[in-house]
């Protein structure tokens, strides 16, 4: 029944988020409520079914507690940040100091700051999390870094551009809505800007509808701090904040979808 639920939870995050790319602007804040409800239903549920497993087994692990413990916290800390700036992003002004893009900064920055706080086995001081933002220019696509929070003296790559062998590889993923969890990159094809960055590494794109946005990213220097249960995390983080930056109007599409909305764009003036 629990794992029922859970599943239940998260694929109405996910139909929410899909369906908010593609919503008026008047109806996309209650298809992100909707999602963030779901997530909180299926994370409740997530818990509900670990402790019943527990319970069974009649196990009593002080570290369990404290790790379920902190799990809820994180999450609360990396889902309010979204419900809130999200109601703020439907109601704020085009421009100033209260503008969409000045409060989705803001929720970008909350969301990697979470994300250190939520993943891995160890101290987030360890951990490494990066908000992209997907561009084009007359050089082609790209993807910019726009926030980022954790270990310190480590500051992210800038800019990953079209045409370069990582650039074009994490600008295909934005393109095809995937996430990427490779746990040990001495075992893979990936290779970091500086040897020795990072030895495990998440990436996952944020999209809604058929507007992707960017990428979210977490990173450790040690293989195997990273597992499966933190690529689903990041991957459900990833999906709401793309909801909440399909409210704004200004920030980029991809060059094909912008295309299309040119294209339809001249149709309506055609027949207008």
């Amino acid at each position: 029944m629990f794992r029922s639920a859970t599943l239940a939870g998260i694929a109405g995050a996910v139909v929410a988020q899909m369906v908010v790319g593609f919503a008026e602007v008047e109806h996309r804040l209650l298809f992100v409520a909707i999602a963030v409800v779901s997530t909180l239903f299926s994370v409740g549920a997530e818990q509900l079914l670990r402790k019943r497993d527990l319970g069974k087994a009649a196990i009593k692990d002080d570290y369990e507690e404290g790790r379920l413990t902190q799990f809820r916290s994180a999450m609360r800390g990396a889902l309010a940040p979204i419900a809130i700036f999200s109601a703020d992003v439907a109601t704020a002004k085009s421009s100033g100091l209260d503008s969409k893009d000045v409060i989705l900064g803001r929720m970008s920055q909350a969301i990697v700051d979470a994300i250190v706080r939520i993943v891995g086995n160890q101290s987030e001081a360890t951990l490494r999390s990066a908000y992209y933002a997907f561009g084009h220019d007359s050089n082609g696509d790209y993807l910019e870094r726009k926030t980022f929070s954790g270990r310190s003296g480590s500051d992210p790559r800038q800019f990953f551009r079209a045409g370069t062998r990582d650039g074009n590889h994490l600008i295909k993923l934005t393109r095809e809505d995937k996430i990427v969890f490779v746990p040990d990159v001495s075992e893979s094809h990936v290779t970091p800007t500086n040897p020795g960055e990072y030895a495990a590494v998440i990436a996952c794109s944020i999209t809604a509808g058929e507007r992707p946005f960017g990428i979210l990213t977490v990173d450790s220097p040690d293989a195997g701090e990273l597992t499966e249960d933190d690529k689903q995390l990041i991957l459900v983080i990833a999906r709401l904040f793309a909801a909440a930056l399909a409210q704004s109007p200004t920030l980029p599409a991809l060059s094909g979808y912008s295309a299309i909305l040119e294209a339809n764009e001249r149709g309506e003036q055609d027949h207008g």
